[in-house]
């Protein structure tokens, strides 16, 4: 029974997951600036996603990360300056089509967030 239940658990959380893909975008602040920002969820197995991160006319990084409990935590290489560094996106996942989170680079938090998916 306990493997049963287990099962459908991750069969049930699996679907709900497979309802992330698709583009989002981020509403991103950082200090007094806001810039719009795309986060494409293509792929997700179990609870590993593969997907894109792009700040447009600027980047476009390959984002990959995790889905569990509501939360969505990912990286991706973020290009500025002719420099490349690693970012973490950390999310909650409000509902369906909506997302709210940080990015942090080093330990640190630079920026928040909140997306909204589009078709």
């Amino acid at each position: 029974m306990k493997n049963f239940i287990m099962m459908l658990l991750l069969v049930v959380n699996g679907y709900v997951h497979a309802d992330m893909r698709g583009n989002y975008n981020l509403n991103v602040v950082i200090g007094e600036r806001e810039f719009i920002d795309i986060l494409e969820i293509v792929e997700i197995k179990g609870i590993k996603v593969k997907g894109y991160f792009s700040v447009p006319n600027v980047f476009k990084s390959d984002f990959s990360g995790v889905l569990k409990d509501q939360e969505l935590v990912g990286e991706f290489l973020a290009k500025e300056n002719g420099k490349e560094f690693k970012v973490i996106l950390k999310a909650s996942i409000i509902s369906k089509c909506n997302l709210r989170g940080t990015l942090s680079s080093g330990g640190v938090v630079f920026g928040e967030f909140n997306g909204v998916c589009h078709e």
